[in-house]
């Protein structure tokens, strides 16, 4: 019993030291108008058309 309450307490341990991490991270790039379009009105294809893409540099 005690060592099945150790493994839980080292999980949890782990989750919140994951969770931290992960509210840590940042994104390197953002879309913002991104479209995509393929069949339609006389065979419409566009792949994406509004796209911008900021990439972040470090």
């Amino acid at each position: 019993m005690e060592h099945h309450c150790f493994k839980k307490r080292l999980l949890l341990q782990l989750k919140l030291q994951l969770a931290n991490q992960i509210q840590s991270l940042q994104a390197v790039a953002n879309l913002s108008n991104v479209s995509k379009f393929y069949g339609k009105g006389s065979i419409e294809v566009k792949a994406l058309d509004g796209l911008n893409l900021k990439v972040k540099q470090r």
